[in-house]
């Protein structure tokens, strides 16, 4: 038995694998890193870092790259706000202050979302070795519930 591959079969195979590859699901932090395929993951890491207050949570995501020396770039910074006492309200606080950038890098939003789903904070930057921290005040009715977290990403 003989078995002939012409370059219009191949295409057809190669057009049929790619189509039946299961579909990467966006989300969470960790599968967003997957979504960009075996090389960005590969080459990425991230870390989650957490506060809690007033019966909410607060998580901050940090995808980042490693560079030569003491330089990191800082591909994306996500936020997920859970807890039953706010859901559906949308006015919460997220600010974000990076150190190991001159000027300190910072980025926030007065529209946080506490639906418990990944929401995108900020895009790329470079940034040398140091300490940053975050803050979350969350929405509610009275007065709103707050936390931070210092650290070092190392």
């Amino acid at each position: 038995m003989r078995l002939a591959i012409t370059g219009a079969s191949l295409a057809l195979a190669t057009a049929a694998f790619t189509l039946s590859a299961p579909a990467a699901q966006a989300g969470t932090a960790t599968e967003s890193v997957a979504a960009q395929g075996p090389a960005k993951a590969a080459a990425s890491a991230g870390y989650t870092y957490k506060c809690s207050a007033g019966g909410f949570t607060g998580y901050v995501y940090v995808n980042f790259e490693r560079g030569s020396g003491r330089v990191w770039r800082v591909n994306w910074i996500q936020y997920k706000i859970t807890g039953k006492a706010g859901k559906g309200r949308h006015k919460a606080d997220v600010r974000w202050w990076d150190g190991a950038t001159l000027p300190a890098t910072v980025r926030k939003t007065a529209r946080a979302k506490q639906d418990g789903k990944w929401h995108k904070l900020s895009g790329r930057y470079t940034r040398g070795q140091g300490y940053s921290s975050f803050l979350i005040i969350f929405d509610k009715k009275g007065k709103d519930p707050r936390c931070s977290q210092k650290f070092r990403m190392r």
